[in-house]
């Protein structure tokens, strides 16, 4: 026998070892063992047919981990998930998870949902709870089953004879209902997701209408003591509509037999009106102008128990150098003169108000003439009496 060398038997162990290495790398490497995940957990009332580790985990489509393990804690069922760092960054704190199949017969995987953005993201550790899993067939099968024999076969028969006879002869309209149906849902699709932000707010509203449920019983009440009493007092009440009616009447007549001079006064007012509503601005000026002099008026001559200085009023007449008679043409009245409505100042006018000319023809601040003049009717008045020719008289 030829020696063994040593040598050889080295490197085969060498070989060996990467060998098995290798292999242990591809089965670690296969788990996953060296990804940097982040995990999470999400509860589930049952977790349902084909869902197993290695499941895709989704968010908006987006694969974003896996399911590394399924178990159940005996009152439901608890995945532990494990998500892709890079991704979980951009999944939001509050999120929710469904259990969903790709088809109908297919493995299910982990649905996502983000609910309102907080500006955080999900972060290691976090539970899921409520997790909702799809119908699946097989529950189907076992309420159908479970209907089928509490129902029985003779009225289930004549159940499923009157279904095809409602249908028998009605395939266009039930195609046409549902063509109707798919227009309506795919123009309805658009508008769930300002539906869902609303959805919120009517908690808000119910919370409302929780506050006044008392005040509405009572109304209700109250409505029903008022129908009560409408119904004992029923005479009473059609004698009230029959007088009513009788009111209706008269008036339709009074109307009919003076609804054009009413129309054609309405119509003479209406210029007025639209005066009076033009300066109606003015009306509250006026009338607190008018107490605010009547506060000072009693503060000074109202006496001291109206918390005046004076309880009378002292009056200095002196005679003034009169204005000059009006003149024609230049002191023709002026008809139409439109100058807006202006309160100036009232009701407190703080200093002496501006003097405003309102062109009406006349003006009485054109100053005084204090030469003398002679007025030759109240001097002929004075010199032969009031029957003077001269002074008017007859």
């Amino acid at each position: 026998m030829r020696p063994v060398n040593s040598r050889y038997v080295l490197i085969g162990a060498a070989f060996a070892v990467c060998v098995a290495l290798l292999a242990v790398l591809s089965v670690a490497q296969y788990n996953r063992a060296f990804d940097r995940v982040l995990p999470i957990t999400v509860l589930a009332d049952r977790s349902g047919l084909l869902m197993e580790p290695g499941s895709p985990v989704k968010l908006r489509g987006v694969e974003v981990g896996s399911v590394a393990e399924v178990t159940s804690d005996g009152t439901g069922a608890r995945l532990a998930v494990e998500l892709d760092p890079a991704q979980a960054e951009r999944i939001p704190a509050q999120v929710t998870a469904n259990l969903v199949p790709a088809t109908v017969f297919g493995a299910k995987y982990v649905e996502l949902r983000p609910g309102p953005d907080t500006g955080e993201h999900i972060a290691a550790g976090a539970v899921l709870n409520r997790a909702r899993v799809t119908v699946e067939l097989d529950h189907t099968f076992d309420h159908v089953m479970d209907t089928l024999r509490g129902v029985p076969p003779s009225k289930l028969n004549a159940a499923l004879t009157s279904v095809s006879g409602s249908l028998r002869g009605n395939g266009d309209r039930i195609r046409a209902l549902i063509a109707d149906t798919d227009g309506y849902l795919r123009a309805f699709n658009p508008n769930l997701p300002e539906l869902e932000s609303r959805l919120p707010q009517v908690t808000a509203v119910a919370e409302h209408y929780r506050d006044v449920t008392d005040d509405l019983t009572a109304t209700a009440s109250n409505l029903g003591g008022t129908g009560s009493t409408l119904v004992e007092q029923k005479r009473a009440f059609a004698g009230f509509l029959l007088s009513l009616t009788e009111l209706g009447n008269g008036t339709g007549e009074f109307l009919d037999d003076n609804g054009p001079p009413l129309v054609s006064a309405l119509d003479e007012l209406q210029p007025t009106a639209g005066l009076l509503r033009r300066y109606s601005p003015v009306v509250p000026c006026f009338f607190g102008g008018m107490v605010h002099n009547g506060d000072l008026i009693r503060a000074v001559t109202g006496g001291p128990e109206f918390g005046g200085t004076h309880p009378n009023t002292h009056v200095t007449v002196s005679m003034l150098p009169g204005i000059p008679a009006y003149e024609y043409p230049q002191n023709l009245p002026k008809t139409g003169v439109d100058t807006g409505p202006d309160c100036h100042g009232l009701p407190e006018v703080r200093g002496i108000p501006p003097y405003v000319n309102y062109d009406t023809g006349a003006n009485p601040y054109r100053g005084t003439d204090e030469s003398p003049r002679l007025n030759p009717d109240l001097l002929a008045v004075y010199l032969f009496g009031p029957l003077s020719p001269l002074g008017g008289g007859r």
